[in-house]
C-alpha cells in the first residue's frame, strides 16, 4: 500500500519555500529593529550630541529613500505585505521611535511618555495609507494602547458610578480596541489581512484590558462581578459576530477563555469558606466543559 502523504500537506514545496523566505526575511529586520532601538538605548557615551542626532537621522534617511525607490523606481515590491519594501518601511517606521526616544532623552524637557507614543503614532499614519502593510497597522494599535494607557494611568480616569481610575481606565482602553477591531474588520480587504492578524490582536487586547478592569475591581466599591457583566456581555456578542458573521474559530476561543476568566473572578470575589471554593472549582470545571 502506497501513502501519499505530499496530498495532505496544507502547503506544497514551493510554498513552503516562499513561506520561509518571507519569514526570514521578516526576522531578520525585526532583529535589527531590535538593535537599532538597543542602539539608541546604549546613550554611546563617547558620541557628541551631534553624532547621536546626525547618525539617527542619516539612518532613517537612508531607510525611507530606498523604500521609495523599491516601490515607486523599481515597483517589484509594491503591494506586497512580506517584500523587502514592507520590511523597509516597518524598520524605518521603529526608527523614528527611537529617533524621538533620542530627542528626549538628550533634550529632557519634563514631558510625560505617553506624548511620545502618541507623536510616533501619529508620524506612522502617512505611511500606513501609503504602505498599507499589516505590521504598520499593529504599531500603530500598539502604540496607541501604550500611549492611552499611560496618560489614563497620570490623569485618572473617574467615570460614572464612583468607578476607581484603573477600572475606568482599562474599560475605555478596551472600548478603543473594540473600535480599532471594528475599523480594522471594515478595512481589513484594504490591509490585505489575509491571516487576520489584527482582528486577533485587538481582539485579545480588548478582552485583556476587560478582565485587567474586572481585577482592578476587586477593590472598588462595586466590586468585581458589576465590572464582569459588561465583560461578558462583550464575549457573547464577540462569539456571536464570530460564529454568525465571519467565522473565526479563534477569535471564539478567545471570547469563550474571557469569559471564563471573567466568571473565574467573579466566583473567587465572593469567596468566604473552603466549601465555596470546592463549589467555585466545580462550577469552573463545568463552565470549562461547555466551552469545549
Amino acid at each position: 500500500m502506497q501513502v501519499e502523504g505530499h496530498k495532505n500537506d496544507p502547503l506544497s514545496a514551493g510554498r513552503w519555500a516562499d513561506f520561509l523566505q518571507k519569514s526570514s526575511l521578516s526576522l531578520a529586520f525585526l532583529l535589527l529593529a531590535s538593535a537599532g532601538i538597543c542602539w539608541i538605548a546604549a546613550n554611546w557615551a563617547q558620541a557628541s550630541v551631534f553624532q547621536k542626532l546626525a547618525g539617527a537621522q542619516t539612518l532613517l534617511v537612508a531607510l525611507v529613500l530606498m523604500t521609495w525607490r523599491l516601490v515607486y523606481v523599481s515597483g517589484a515590491n509594491k503591494g506586497q505585505k512580506f517584500s523587502l519594501s514592507a520590511n523597509m518601511a516597518g524598520l524605518a517606521a521603529v526608527t523614528t521611535g527611537g529617533l524621538l526616544a533620542l530627542v528626549g532623552q538628550i533634550y529632557q524637557t519634563g514631558a510625560d511618555p505617553w506624548e511620545l507614543f502618541l507623536l510616533w503614532a501619529v508620524l506612522l499614519i502617512p505611511w500606513l495609507v501609503v504602505m498599507r502593510t499589516v505590521f504598520l497597522a499593529v504599531l500603530f494599535a500598539v502604540l496607541l494602547n501604550v500611549a492611552a494607557a499611560l496618560y489614563l494611568g497620570i490623569y485618572e480616569a473617574r467615570l460614572w458610578l464612583g468607578l476607581s481610575s484603573w477600572v475606568g481606565a482599562s474599560l475605555l482602553v478596551a472600548l478603543m480596541n473594540a473600535a480599532l477591531l471594528v475599523l480594522w474588520e471594515y478595512g481589513i480587504a484594504w490591509l490585505d489581512d489575509r491571516w487576520r492578524v489584527g482582528p486577533r490582536m485587538l481582539g485579545t487586547g480588548a478582552l485583556a484590558w476587560l478582565i485587567a478592569a474586572t481585577l482592578a475591581a476587586l477593590d472598588s466599591q462595586m466590586g468585581a462581578f458589576a465590572i464582569a457583566v459588561p465583560g461578558l456581555l462583550a464575549t457573547g456578542l464577540m462569539y456571536w459576530v464570530y460564529t454568525s458573521k465571519r467565522s473565526d474559530l479563534a477569535m471564539v476561543c478567545l471570547a469563550a477563555l474571557a469569559a471564563f476568566c471573567l466568571v473565574m473572578i467573579s466566583l473567587i470575589s465572593w469567596l468566604d469558606s473552603e466549601e465555596a471554593l470546592l463549589l467555585v472549582i466545580v462550577a469552573l470545571i463545568v463552565l470549562a466543559g461547555l466551552a469545549l
